[in-house]
């Protein structure tokens, strides 16, 4: 017989006849793949990257043969062939992910994904193939692991993704037909029946080829090869997708909220993906397994990196969580994501500075501090409740003035920083601005003089990469202008604090940030801070100037961003939730009054820094 070069023609229509074809050629595993095909002989070219063969095709149906090769079925109701992909949510997708996860599992470097479509109008199909360059597979995984329901090779495999056998209910069966060649061996088959063939040359790896149909249901594109690819963190793999590379790379940082599990941790991405905005990622060993919707407004992606096996926590399908105490975990950090997207996104980088040491606990205090306190025990029985305190009330001229004639001395150090022009006392005219407010209780009362005691820690955060900030904000060096905005940041959360009756400490300071105007948070030390930015926004960015004391608007803005801040941490309420925007509600009415006393402790500052 006569052996033609593979031309124009079809492989979906090709007549019989010998071919001479090359691996190079896109129909190359097409037409090998046909049931009724032949590979007679096979030698590499000249080139030596790839190789040619001469294929028999026979009349279309299987091949018949003096001595046919048993034919071994999966023992499965032909019926569920059909329903198995419609147990996956986008199977176009997830057929893409099994393969490449089969892949990865065998150590894979060079994963190439190829699409071809084939035929006219009337009889179109799909070829559909996944080749990679993994330890491949002998015959006895092969035939007992990969083609038996269920069986899988890799549930003892430290590591591995897969493990559940159920891969090749989507890969192999739905379809027209299928083919693997790994090793020495190809296996041809349609649904659960096949036969195996003595393949003409070895591959390293595995190359798995189905057909499937022209339906918009019945065949995965190239984009869903893609998606699986861009949406995983696989760096050591190359894809190649129909002669494109694509890279997998969505790496993630660690955010500063976690799924209160040891079953997975959060990520955000460093970047987004376009028409991915609404969506976040499930994935185990960096390949995407699953998405989840969180809506819209989301520059980045939040990932699900789940670090427990896979076969222990996932679905069958690997499309939700089995495990009750994962999905709850999960469930409730997918909340805090779409009720409070900036800050349950924030990503756990900060660049801590600096920190100079106040008065941070009970045990630091000296002896006379602690006589002023005794004094106003001694005192505050004396009002009654409620109690509205001037500066004329007793309890405050006998204890406020003998308080500021101790604190007024003290200098706040750290670490054997000190720092000459920033001093954490506060002036007499402040002190009875702040106290000239209507008190609830006495205990309310008593807080408030505590408070005016407090000398807090001031804290530098930086949160930009690649940026240090000017010598003008640190204690030792600063300027005036951020020496009279620093203490009025301190002096107004002093304030409001005293108004809403909070009793714990905190810190201050600045924080140098693009996204925030100020935050409230909680270190793991237990530690609570209260820090403002100093730079402006506009417009919702970031700009290059500071608050000035000078500028009613800037103080108005800095008294609101103290009540902002304040109600987090005197409620407890890390998200801007309706708990939050409830108590938020009752805080602004609460210190409203206080608005007409801003300048007065203002002015204090500016005295006390004078007379320094």
């Amino acid at each position: 017989m006569q052996v033609k070069i593979l031309d124009k023609e079809d492989v979906s229509n090709i007549k019989p006849g010998r071919y001479l074809v090359s691996s190079d050629d896109p129909r190359y595993f097409s037409l090998i793949s046909l049931p009724n095909s032949k590979i007679l002989d096979s030698r590499s070219a000249e080139d030596g990257r790839h190789t040619l063969a001469i294929v028999e095709i026979g009349a279309n149906k299987m091949r018949q043969v003096s001595n046919p090769p048993e034919t071994k079925a999966m023992g499965m109701d032909p019926s569920f062939f059909s329903s198995a992909k419609r147990e996956y949510v986008t199977w176009q997708d997830k057929w893409w992910r099994e393969a490449i996860q089969n892949s990865v599992d065998a150590g894979a470097t060079d994963i190439i994904c190829k699409i071809i479509r084939s035929g006219n109008d009337t009889d179109t199909k799909y070829t559909i193939i996944c080749e990679d360059n993994g330890k491949g597979m002998d015959r006895e995984t092969v035939i007992e692991k990969f083609l038996a329901f269920g069986g899988s090779g890799k549930r003892d495999e430290v590591g591995k993704t897969g493990g559940f056998g159920k891969a090749k209910e989507l890969l192999l069966l739905p379809w027209i037909n299928w083919t693997i060649w790994t090793g020495d061996l190809i296996i041809k088959g349609k649904g659960n029946t096949y036969v195996e063939e003595r393949a003409p040359s070895f591959k390293q790896g595995v190359v798995l080829v189905v057909t499937m149909g022209a339906g918009a249901d019945d065949h995965t594109k190239e984009s869903n090869a893609i998606n699986v690819i861009t949406r995983s963190y696989l760096p050591h793999v190359k894809f190649t997708v129909n002669g494109k590379v694509y890279r997998s790379d969505l790496e993630g940082s660690k955010t500063t909220v976690q799924p209160k599990t040891d079953k997975a941790e959060m990520y955000v991405s460093s970047r987004g993906i376009e028409g991915f905005e609404e969506y976040g990622i499930v994935r185990v060993n960096g390949l995407y397994m699953h998405s989840f919707y969180i809506g819209e407004g989301f520059e980045q992606i939040p990932i699900i990196e789940v670090t427990a096996p896979s076969i222990e926590v996932l679905s069958v399908s690997r499309d939700s969580f089995r495990d009750y105490d994962l999905k709850k975990a999960v469930d409730e950090v997918i909340k805090k994501i779409m009720i409070d997207k900036k800050s349950a996104l924030k990503k756990k980088e900060n660049l801590f500075i600096r920190k100079y040491k106040g008065r941070t606990s009970e045990y630091e205090r000296d002896s006379s501090l602690s006589e002023i306190e005794s004094l106003i025990h001694k005192n505050i029985g004396k009002f009654s409740q409620p109690t509205k305190i001037t500066k004329t009330g007793i309890v405050l001229d006998e204890t406020v003035v003998q308080l500021l004639k101790i604190v007024s001395d003290q200098k706040v150090q750290a670490g054997g920083d000190s720092f000459e022009n920033f001093i954490s006392n506060i002036s007499g005219e402040s002190a009875e601005a702040m106290m000239e407010i209507d008190f609830q209780s006495e205990s309310h009362m008593e807080a408030a003089v505590k408070s005016l005691i407090w000398q807090p820690s001031f804290y530098i955060e930086n949160e930009i990469p690649g940026y240090y900030p000017d010598q003008k904000f640190f204690p030792e060096t600063m300027s005036s202008r951020i020496y009279m905005l620093a203490k009025t940041w301190l002096e107004l959360v002093r304030f409001v604090n005293i108004q809403m009756g909070g009793r714990d400490r905190f810190m201050v300071g600045f924080i140098f940030s693009r996204d925030y105007k100020a935050l409230y948070r909680r270190d793991n030390e237990g530690d609570q801070m209260i820090l403002l930015n100093p730079f402006k926004f506009k417009d919702g960015k970031v700009t290059n100037d500071n608050y000035t004391q000078s500028s009613d608007d800037d103080l108005r803005t800095l008294y609101a961003l103290a009540i902002h801040e304040c109600t987090h941490m005197i409620h407890g309420l890390s998200y801007h939730d309706e708990a939050f925007a409830s108590a938020m509600t009752d805080a602004f009415a609460m210190c409203m009054p206080g608005v007409k006393k801003i300048q007065r402790i203002v002015n204090g500052i500016r005295r006390l820094k004078d007379r320094k």
